[in-house]
């Protein structure tokens, strides 16, 4: 049944019809088009079925002169490249432009998108997100979230800032990291780069550390900290111009050290035991410090103690390279390699502020000790 009120400018159906053009075929329970604004309106079970998609929705509204679709209530959208849901949006035909608000979420291959008011243009591969901003990379685990994000070739390309958060969800814990803004690129064999710039802290519950910028790469799984890092490993305090992490899934496999490495440990409020080079090679056991290879210009001070715990004295010793054993979070053997040279000193011919290795800096303050 199809009624036409010339009085009103309105023709509707009350139970069920279809409307069908060149590209598409739409079902809905009611339908009404208004001929001054030359708007249809269709509720309940509506149903638009293109070469390209099929979208299903509660109420849509098109307008036939801007070729713009407003739906209302709970929406999807179904391609072979993604699954859409929101409760309120619209798209611009014409433009091949639309936006989708209240609970949206775009799901793409690997990647899931959510967002306040998502915002996309298939032309240009474009992509805004404002509000509750989510990217999750469903394969390698990554989630990352902010208040803003941009997107570039359908997810491939990412920015996202204001509150940015990336999640890094391992077998047994979670890396949290937070920086101003994090950027997400692709290298050469389409692997994911993520970079994080300015103000960058992360925290795991056997790692935390911060740097001004961070880079983590799918291809290697490392994550490299740049400007003025600092990462802390249970008593240890790792400093250097630049540092390298090697991760999987499970645990910390090694870390590079380079330039200026620096390892401090906190033995009282004014004992440290020190460790310093050019370039260091951490190596970690169940993501506990195991060995440390230290590289040029090799130097130690070290305390020594009895089995009771009693300190003997400090010992002062400078090599060529070493390789320092840790067992139990605990010094057990050091190897000087190349020329060593060293000294012990009984503690009470030594005054511990004037036994600090070159670029000797105690930041625990600084360290952060929740993910908060």
């Amino acid at each position: 049944q199809l009624t036409y009120d010339r009085n009103a400018g309105m023709a509707y159906y009350p139970d069920s019809g279809n409307t069908i053009s060149r590209t598409d075929e739409l079902s809905s329970k009611k339908g009404y088009y208004y001929v001054n604004t030359k708007e249809f309106a269709f509720k309940g079970n509506v149903v638009i079925k293109n070469p390209q998609y099929t979208l299903y929705s509660d109420t849509l509204i098109q307008n036939t002169v801007t070729d713009v679709s407003y739906f209302k209530g709970p929406s999807t959208i179904v391609s072979k490249e993604s699954f859409i849901y929101c409760e309120n949006g619209w798209y611009d035909k014409k433009n091949d432009r639309c936006q989708f608000n209240q609970n949206a979420y775009v799901i793409a291959e690997k990647n899931i998108l959510r967002g306040d008011s998502l915002y996309y243009e298939r032309n240009r591969g474009y992509g805004k997100g404002i509000g509750h901003v989510s990217i999750e990379d469903t394969v390698e685990k990554i989630i990352v979230t902010g208040h803003f994000a941009e997107t570039f070739r359908n997810i491939e390309r990412y920015i996202v800032t204001d509150s940015a958060q990336l999640m890094k969800i391992f077998e047994k814990d979670t890396l949290f990291l937070h920086a101003d803004t994090l950027l997400a690129i692709q290298d050469s064999l389409n692997k994911r780069v993520i970079n994080a710039f300015h103000h960058v802290k992360f925290f795991k519950p056997d790692m935390q550390g911060l740097c001004d910028s961070l880079s983590y790469t799918q291809r290697d799984s490392l994550i490299r900290m740049y400007f003025n890092p600092v990462l802390w490993n249970d008593k240890n305090q790792i400093t250097a111009e630049y540092i390298d992490i090697c991760m999987g899934q499970k645990e910390i496999y090694y870390m590079n050290i380079n330039l200026l490495a620096r390892v401090i440990s906190q033995e009282d409020s004014m004992l440290f035991n020190q460790v310093g080079g050019l370039n260091m090679k951490a190596w970690f056991k169940e993501n506990e410090l195991n060995k440390i290879d230290v590289f040029d210009n090799s130097k130690t001070y070290y305390y020594v103690k009895e089995d009771n715990g009693d300190k003997v004295g400090l010992n002062v010793a400078e090599s060529k390279d070493m390789t320092i054993y840790i067992e139990n979070k605990q010094v057990v053997k050091i190897s000087f390699l190349t020329n060593p040279v060293g000294s012990l000193y009984p503690m009470d011919k030594i005054k511990p502020e004037e036994y600090r290795i070159d670029g000797f800096t105690w930041q625990i303050q600084r360290r952060p000790l929740k993910r908060e």
